[in-house]
């Protein structure tokens, strides 16, 4: 059943997480035993809900700022340039929905050798708009018609006039450039965290790879 398939889920991410606590405590020197303690007598489910939702908010308020941005650069654009309103409201729009699993094991994972700050529940929320927009190519590459039981984005934006067998042209292409936007956003939101240069220049260089 659907409801022992979820279990089964959690548990086995309980004890692959209780290995990577325990690894991770050794391999940096610090105090294993300790450290492994807390989380070991953690509700897991009930952690990765409370970090979802700590995600959820910080992405929210992200992706609220960005459309800001977009409309405040709309004023001063030429006539004549594209409008980028619609482009970040698809992005938005792709965003919402997905269990936030990604950024909650990014909040996990700091948490094991720090205590926890803030500015990486926006690293997490970077990683959810990463996958996103690798999700909004995916379905074009995949000609996949839904996502999450709703059309994809491509989809979304064709015009019922010119549909073809993988969406028309135009759906295609604006979907591309919006997953292309979701792809650099990370990197700007890493980059205006508070944390060190050079841990800055890490991260980016692993979610480069």
């Amino acid at each position: 059943s659907r409801g022992q398939i979820t279990k089964r889920w959690f548990a086995f991410h309980e004890s692959q997480f209780y290995h990577a606590a325990r690894h991770s405590t050794k391999k940096l020197k610090m105090h294993p035993k300790k450290e492994y303690v807390k989380f070991r007598r953690m509700d897991f489910k009930k952690y990765l809900e409370v970090s979802a939702n700590q995600v959820e908010q910080i992405l929210d308020q992200i992706l609220s700022e960005f459309l800001n941005e977009v409309k405040k650069d709309k004023q001063s654009l030429p006539i004549g340039k594209p409008k980028l309103i619609p482009f970040a409201l698809g992005l938005i729009n792709s965003c919402k929905g997905g269990k936030r699993i990604r950024g909650s094991l990014v909040k996990l994972g700091y948490e094991l050798v720090k205590p926890l700050d803030v500015e990486i529940l926006r690293v997490g929320a970077a990683v959810e708009i990463l996958h996103s927009a690798i999700l909004i190519h995916d379905d074009v590459i995949d000609q996949s018609p839904l996502r999450r039981g709703q059309p994809s984005l491509y989809k979304a934006l064709s015009r019922p006039k010119d549909v073809r067998v993988s969406g028309d042209h135009y759906g295609v292409s604006q979907a591309i450039a919006i997953g292309d936007i979701g792809l650099y956003l990370p990197i700007k939101i890493i980059s205006n965290t508070n944390f060190d240069d050079d841990l800055k220049i890490k991260a980016l260089s692993h979610l480069s790879a």
